[in-house]
């Protein structure tokens, strides 16, 4: 039993803690860069208070749940994980056991936040608010795990695509750029749209909180930077972007039309960030503001796609290197040192990585 939920740990656990690492690195900036103890504290009280919130709170839980078994599914229909369709062949007990544990794992943190907001109704004796958080994260895990034993029994083949989109794919191909995009939101819908309301989010509460405090540029560039980090998370957690990659590099191109092809599909991956960023900085930012974060889009563009390089070179290592690359660039923004060092650093590391698109198309 041990052997097999650490197999499950590995295989399903492991993996959705380092896809999402993007997700979780902005939750962590949300709830521990953004918010003192005094605001959660608060924040924990109202949803123990108030049915409305209760039910927000919920829905929040439910959509991360729809996330999670998302990914288990998807792993489970992946040719490197047909080994564990060998779990049928187990006792029903001790599948339900198992993929319990492994379901508990996946939900650990609103787990841990349902604890949190408990804490606070049982000081305030709101006992049905309890009943009702530790409820439905209870169903919640049983159906996870439930749901996922159909699946091992019941495979569900993938859909072949409809006559209408064959006949249009026929007289109209994408331009190179966007068949990434298209194919991010259309095969992994829930990873795309939680990574471009998270970006959003983040991008939101920003800006927020620099007009109704006294922040500089530093606080917009801390949460652009993480807004797109979130972004490139999903292109790292993405399961097609390695053939998206290898076939981008067969096409018969000079190294400028793949950077200028590269380019151009992160630009627009961007567009609803830029359109965000655009809309408030009419409103609530100064031209010299302006002209900073401006600047330091540029060099956080050239960085993003230099990190996005080098892990077509070294796939195993990026999700550790870049994540420690943007502490690395929190710290330093957050020393208040110069722009213009800033700045650079992020050039020098970008133009590094891009420095791999010449090994690449060699290699290739």
């Amino acid at each position: 039993m041990t052997k097999l939920v650490n197999l499950l740990a590995r295989s399903f656990v492991r993996t959705f803690y380092e896809a999402n690492i993007g997700f979780f690195l902005v939750m962590f900036y949300l709830a521990f860069g953004l918010m003192r103890s005094t605001e959660h504290i608060a924040i924990a009280t109202a949803i123990a208070g108030s049915w409305s919130l209760t039910l927000l709170t919920l829905l929040l839980w439910l959509a991360y749940g729809f996330k999670t078994n998302a990914f288990v599914f998807k792993q489970l229909q992946t040719k490197r994980y047909r080994l564990l369709r060998d779990l049928a062949f187990y006792p029903d007990n001790m599948q339900w056991a198992a993929l319990l544990a492994v379901h508990l794992m996946v939900l650990a943190p609103i787990w841990a936040y349902g604890v949190f907001i408990g804490y606070f109704a049982v000081l305030q004796t709101h006992y049905l608010h309890l009943l009702a958080l530790i409820g439905f994260l209870t169903v919640l895990t049983l159906a996870s795990s439930l749901a996922t034993i159909q699946r091992v029994k019941h495979p569900v083949r993938e859909a072949q695509p409809g006559l209408w989109y064959r006949w249009v794919s026929k007289r109209w191909a994408l331009p190179r750029f966007l068949w990434y995009i298209r194919h991010s939101f259309v095969h992994e819908p829930l990873p795309a749209f939680f990574a471009k309301l998270g970006a959003l989010l983040v991008l939101s509460g920003t800006f927020y909180l620099y007009r109704s405090d006294t922040y500089d540029w530093r606080l917009l560039a801390v949460g652009t930077l993480f807004a797109f980090a979130f972004n490139t998370m999903l292109v790292y957690g993405h399961y097609d972007f390695n053939r998206q990659n290898d076939w981008t590099l067969q096409m018969p191109l000079r190294r400028s039309a793949v950077f200028l092809t590269t380019l151009a599909t992160w630009s627009t991956l961007f567009v609803p960030e830029m359109v965000v960023i655009a809309y408030n900085s009419a409103s609530s930012i100064s031209l010299g503001t302006l002209l900073n974060l401006c600047l330091f889009l540029v060099a956080l563009a050239i960085f993003w796609m230099g990190m996005l390089t080098r892990y077509a070179l070294n796939r195993e290592d990026y999700g550790k290197r870049s994540f420690y690359l943007v502490l690395v660039v929190v710290v330093v923004l957050m020393y208040a040192v110069p722009l213009l060092v800033t700045n650079s650093l992020l050039i020098a590391l970008g133009g590094w990585g891009m420095s791999g698109i010449y090994l690449l198309k060699t290699n290739s």
